[in-house]
């Protein structure tokens, strides 16, 4: 009987040990396929980024200055007032003419514009103005400004997809390092030029 008892203790030990390595090796491949996840995720991220372009850093008052320059060369619009700028809400504000603004976005706001690296850069027309064809204008020469190489039929391109876009809030991009959102609410409507860097 005895011998009997020592068997299946044996057969019994030698199952549960057994059934812990497999246990092991299961819990194993399971955090393998987890961390293979977890990285094609990241190289998604990575290729969709990619995809997307990049532009260098600039910092705001560059990319004002750049955004004047652009405007006085290409165009018989008004250059934006740098005379009075508004700290608002992490932003930078810059009157252009009435019903018409330049919001600045940078990264991280330290209130010093020489130094700010921008985010994302918005026209910003009040809803009374909406049918001013001056906003739209602007909104192209910004877009042009954050990348020289895009042309002004690839602007309107990008203005036109991201105004078909905004039910969805989803921006239009052609690769060339920025994005474009079109957001319009109760009072103003803006359109956002969104800075891709690397």
């Amino acid at each position: 009987m005895k011998k009997i008892w020592i068997c299946l203790l044996l057969v019994v030990f030698s199952m549960s040990v057994v059934g812990c390595d497999v246990k092991e090796q299961e819990s194993s491949n399971d955090n393998q396929i987890e961390q293979s996840n977890k990285q094609e995720d990241t190289n998604a991220q990575e290729e969709e980024k990619d995809n997307l372009g990049y532009v260098e850093k600039e910092t705001v008052d560059a990319m004002v200055t750049k955004f004047n320059t652009k405007i006085v060369n290409d165009s018989g619009l008004g250059p934006v007032s740098t005379d009075e700028v508004s700290l608002k809400d992490s932003t930078y504000r810059y009157e252009i003419t009435d019903g018409l603004s330049l919001i600045v976005v940078p990264e991280t706001m330290t209130d010093s514009a020489s130094k700010d690296i921008v985010s994302s850069m918005a026209i910003y027309i009040e809803k009374d103005y909406q049918d001013d064809p001056q906003g739209l204008a602007y909104a192209r020469l910004l877009i042009m400004t954050n990348n020289p190489q895009i042309s002004y039929d690839e602007a309107q391109a990008l203005i036109e997809e991201a105004q078909t876009l905004k039910s969805q809030q989803l921006t239009s991009n052609n690769g060339k390092g920025i994005s474009v959102r079109y957001l319009e609410a109760d009072t103003h409507l803006e359109y956002q030029i969104i800075r891709n860097y690397q």
